[in-house]
């Protein structure tokens, strides 16, 4: 019987495309079955064992007594899948042989994976610039999200997601160098709005961004570019924009005509939109905005707070690299979702955050820290942090 050919994307939503009908991960929430299919897809041209398998799906779970009848189970959710689109195609397209997994090669595949990673060699095997600006920007657009990104956590796919988003961050670099040679500056901006999407915190895509989006009709646009890469880094990882950055978004602005800036757009700029929790910010932030706190209550009734959160271990002891990492994970979520909007932290170092608490009394305080620990041990029993604290009013700058 002749197929007509699978379309399949893995580069953000994972989907399956057949004679006009369409399955997606964004569909099911069965992670597992969509976990096999990818593992699969990726590795059709071998025969892959059930133990490997096996491994794949209950690696980091206990040991699963019954694993064979829950493969079994998973494979028969597959195939359910894969009959809305065809039937026959559902019991052709994965087999069982000798207890191994045999995809179906027979049967045509177009796979954005693969036509992405031969654009991208055919654009580094060729000399000719006009030629790699083509394949690029072919390649580009087809990168629509890291690889299998809502089932990518699983240790299996890390490796491969960083290998294709590295490689995407590679050609997007070499091409807006190519098309600011050309002076296409409309272009340059698309694909650098792409990579501040796609890669939140790569300071080249803002750079470049800045430097070009003056050339077009949007000029005024690199001052909330700025600041939104200011905050984002600020709340974020809790560190400001480099150098560079700095004086890229400096150098841009001074060369504009200060006369011709409309107040409404400054005003628009610098409005603030929704707060979604308490106030991350680096060190440096946290410090001026502790002084600014201490002179405003000087001069009014109100009260500050500040608190130092301290993560041990049960000993007194500091934790573990890993530990510690999972640990500020799980604190930087609970504080952002239960905390104040108007309460400002700050990661002091790895196991120690800074608190402004602000128009709270000690007591209340005391008891919103308190709440915060008690959700942490609640959410994660396992986990071996100790979480501690001490208190502190602000005294007022007269």
């Amino acid at each position: 019987m002749a197929f007509s050919t699978l379309n399949i994307k893995m580069f953000g939503e994972f989907s399956i495309e057949y004679n006009n009908k369409k399955i997606s991960d964004c569909d099911n929430r069965c992670k597992k079955v969509w976990i096999l299919l990818a593992y699969l897809i990726y590795y059709r041209n071998r025969a892959v064992s059930k133990e490997e398998v096996i491994n794949l799906l209950w690696n980091n779970e206990k040991k699963f007594l019954d694993a064979n009848n829950s493969l079994k189970a998973i494979l028969h959710r597959l195939r359910k899948f894969l009959a809305t689109l065809d039937l026959t195609l559902s019991k052709e397209l994965i087999s069982l042989n000798k207890g191994n997994f045999i995809w179906n090669n027979d049967i045509p595949i177009k796979l954005d994976i693969d036509e992405f990673e031969k654009l991208c060699n055919l654009g580094f095997n060729t000399q000719n610039s006009t030629a790699r600006l083509s394949f690029f920007l072919q390649a580009i657009e087809i990168y629509n999200g890291k690889f299998l990104s809502r089932i990518n956590g699983d240790f299996k796919f890390l490796s491969i997601s960083s290998f294709f988003h590295n490689l995407y961050v590679r050609i997007s670099k070499q091409t807006i160098l190519l098309l600011e040679n050309q002076y296409r500056y409309d272009d340059v901006c698309k694909i650098c709005k792409k990579g501040c999407n796609l890669d939140l915190y790569n300071e080249f895509f803002y750079q470049h961004l800045m430097k070009n989006i003056v050339h077009t009709n949007s000029a005024y646009d690199v001052t909330s570019i700025y600041y939104n890469m200011e905050r984002l880094f600020e709340t974020s990882l809790g560190t400001k924009p480099s150098t560079e950055s700095v004086n890229i978004f400096h150098s841009v602005t001074n060369k504009k005509d200060n006369n011709s800036v409309c107040p409404d757009d400054i005003f628009s700029n610098i409005k603030i939109k929704d707060v979604d929790g308490c106030f991350f910010c680096s060190y440096d932030t946290f410090q001026a905005i502790h002084r600014f706190v201490a002179c405003s209550i000087a001069r009014s009734n109100n009260i500050a707070h500040i608190a130092l959160l301290s993560i041990k271990d049960m000993y007194g002891n500091a934790l573990s690299e890993r530990s510690l990492y999972n640990c500020n994970k799980q604190l930087d979520s609970l504080l952002k979702n239960h905390l104040r909007k108007s309460d400002v932290v700050c990661k002091y170092n790895k196991s120690e955050y800074l608190l402004l608490l602000l128009h709270s009394t000690q007591y209340n305080c005391t008891k919103a820290i308190d709440r915060i620990i008690y959700l942490y041990k609640r959410s994660y029993p396992r986990s071996t942090a100790v979480l501690s604290y001490s208190l502190n009013k602000v005294n007022p700058i007269l």
